[in-house]
């Protein structure tokens, strides 16, 4: 009945296209040469952006996997859909992205990567076919099973892909070359011991690394707030207790694994030239829309960590997001419009002209692909899991931390706390005048988001050991 109601206003343009939404999780924009970067790791990819419209200030609408595709798939806020824990589920009474496009004559497939994409979390609702050629998998996976499916369509109806990979998401190191690529393969140190552990980099926390010991090891965070004084001196303490046997990390330690990293960029890259060779192929280009995003970014040692679920500072928010249009038309321009992610569902349906459901939170991002101006935005939203929700705008952003961000009481408790305690995180050089305008975007922003329908349902106990292998669950 929810789905049926999306056809009343609206009907299907003439020859909508086919589209593809390509998700290179944990990606950071600034490695690429298409946002600046000048270290020639991404040839196929700045290709790829000199055919698109590139989005300079994309934002995710959460630092983690899963609830960041949830909320790109139903263009809510997870926070709407379920509580963010690892046991969160997409409501049934949702609609999802290729829900929507299948009732308008689409055919629909997700070859992805497993993790925080598995079916128990609801995510593959809507789509005719879903694959997880191996789990954490690469593009090396994924892409063959996508061309498998484009092969056996009809070729009679409009398709929607969707592609995912965990190519830059820990473990960093990829095969040879790849691996060390940009590393030294001769260098032995604590990063390399991060490196070659499953669970090393997301152990690392305040500079020092503890091994295949998690955050919830060494400080309880559901009481204390990560970024404060009082959390980090307890790490430090821990980092300094030779029971924990930490290591702290020295400049060349974190070079290290900033080069592994960039080595998977290249590997991402090469996989994603692939991927493009053969939709040319079979000559799809010059029909086909192609989104590329990343789902969150990465710090990369930055504030003592290795990580995306901790913090909602830039580098691990700030995302990819590019999109080529049919033949590559208009490509090589940037927009600089603040955009999100939560726009990826609406201008898609836009695409196939599809009414949209009720409740979208983000805007089509088609204007601006026609060159037009887009609606200017006062603040764009993120929503964490570690108990913080953040506002930014083009210039600066703030995050506010202690309280669940589908909680009842996080209005009242963003509206009393001071600015300049620890609830509240700035960017660097944000004057009062900026954090209250922010503290008020934010206050209106969740006055206007709507609880979960559903309770939380237990996983699988075979999820629940996959995501615990590596470094996941136990989020309450």
């Amino acid at each position: 009945m929810v789905l049926s109601a999306c056809l009343a206003a609206g009907s299907p343009v003439e020859s909508p296209p086919s589209m593809v939404l390509v998700s290179l999780d944990t990606l950071r924009p600034d490695r690429l040469g298409a946002y600046g970067s000048t270290d020639g790791l991404s040839p196929n990819l700045d290709h790829f952006a000199r055919e698109a419209i590139v989005f300079d200030h994309c934002y995710s609408q959460a630092n983690e996997t899963l609830f960041s595709h949830a909320s790109m798939l139903t263009g809510r806020y997870a926070s709407e859909l379920d509580r963010i824990t690892y046991r969160f589920k997409l409501p049934e009474s949702i609609p999802t992205l290729p829900q929507v496009l299948g009732l308008y004559g689409y055919e629909t497939a997700a070859s992805v990567a497993g993790g925080h994409l598995h079916p128990h979390f609801g995510l593959n609702r809507g789509f005719d076919t879903y694959v997880i050629p191996r789990e954490w998998g690469s593009l090396f996976h994924t892409v063959p099973r996508a061309m498998s499916w484009l092969d056996e369509l009809s070729g009679q109806s409009p398709f929607f892909l969707f592609l995912h990979t965990y190519d830059n998401h820990h473990r960093y190191l990829k095969p040879s070359p790849y691996g060390f690529l940009r590393a030294d393969p001769n260098y032995t140190g604590a990063g390399q011991q991060a490196v070659l552990s499953l669970m090393g980099t997301i152990s690392i926390f305040d500079g020092y690394y503890f091994g295949n010991k998690e955050i919830g090891e060494l400080v309880d965070f559901r009481t204390l707030r990560l970024r404060d004084e009082r959390s980090r001196a307890t790490i430090r303490a821990a980092g300094e207790n030779p029971v924990y046997k930490a290591k702290k990390l020295l400049q060349p330690d974190i070079d290290f694994i900033r080069d592994v990293y960039d080595g998977s960029v290249a590997y991402v890259d090469a996989f994603f030239g692939l991927f493009m060779a053969a939709m040319e192929q079979r000559g799809l280009l010059d029909n086909t829309v192609i989104v590329v995003m990343s789902d969150h970014g990465e710090s990369l040692g930055e504030h003592g960590l290795f990580n995306h679920r901790y913090s909602l500072r830039n580098e691990d928010t700030q995302t990819v997001l590019m999109i080529r249009l049919p033949g590559g038309k208009g490509g090589g321009r940037h927009v600089g419009s603040l955009t999100g992610l939560i726009d990826i569902m609406p201008t898609l349906l836009d695409f196939a002209g599809a009414n949209p459901p009720a409740d979208l939170r983000g805007h089509s991002l088609v204007p601006a692909l026609r060159g037009q101006e887009l609606p200017e935005r006062n603040a764009i939203f993120t929503e964490g899991s570690f108990r913080m929700v953040s506002a930014r705008n083009q210039d600066a952003f703030l995050v506010f931390s202690g309280i669940s961000a589908g909680s009842p009481f996080i209005g009242d408790m963003i509206e009393s706390a001071d600015l300049l305690g620890p609830a509240f995180l700035a960017s660097p050089g944000a004057d009062l005048t900026t954090m209250e305008d922010l503290r008020s975007a934010m206050l209106e922003w969740r006055s206007r988001t709507t609880p979960p329908p559903s309770p939380n349902e237990e996983a699988d106990p075979a999820l629940i050991k996959a995501l615990r292998q590596r470094g996941y669950w136990g989020l309450e």
